[in-house]
């Protein structure tokens, strides 16, 4: 296994492990519907603090563009049929479930590759440190919430950290 697959792994069972805990789904769905932010470079900002790495507002620009294509050509179309599906077709058609569980996991595994991608993108990335470190993961993620343009209300931007950082611990 190369080591960018170990990354990659890495990057993908710390996610799902921050998106499992009390409250942080609820948050990251909400950043995601209100300002747009993507759920994925949310994440990577926690891992990335959590391996003692800052990143930079080049860092989120290159991975942004990175994943821009991605996100809309695959991401995007299957979470909209997935919840059209979910809103519409749910007691009108009783085998919809099923195939909206297999758009899910269609949905899941293109997240996946999506952060392969910005794995890939911020390479070479240096041994790991394991800090856990509040403070490089608040930085991390104001940097991108203010180089995405992701949070215009005044404020809420380190509202919003905070209330995640608290859910995770």
């Amino acid at each position: 296994m190369s080591d960018s697959k170990t990354l990659e792994d890495e990057f993908w069972l710390y996610a799902g492990d921050m998106y499992a805990r009390d409250g942080v789904a609820a948050i990251l769905l909400d950043w995601q519907d209100r300002w747009g932010a993507n759920v994925n470079t949310v994440l990577l900002c926690l891992w990335s603090a959590n391996r003692g790495r800052c990143l930079a507002p080049g860092d989120f620009e290159a991975v942004a563009q990175a994943v821009a294509g991605w996100h809309a050509a695959a991401i995007v179309p299957l979470r909209r049929l997935r919840q059209r599906l979910k809103v519409e077709w749910t007691g009108l058609a009783p085998n919809v479930e099923p195939t909206r569980q297999a758009i899910l996991a269609s949905e899941l595994q293109a997240e996946r590759s999506e952060q392969a991608i910005m794995v890939h993108t911020l390479s070479p990335w240096s041994a790991r440190v394991d800090l856990a470190d509040e403070g490089l993961a608040r930085q991390n993620l104001l940097t991108y919430l203010k180089n995405a343009d992701v949070v215009t209300e005044a404020g809420a931007g380190a509202e919003a950290v905070a209330a995640l950082l608290a859910r995770i611990g």
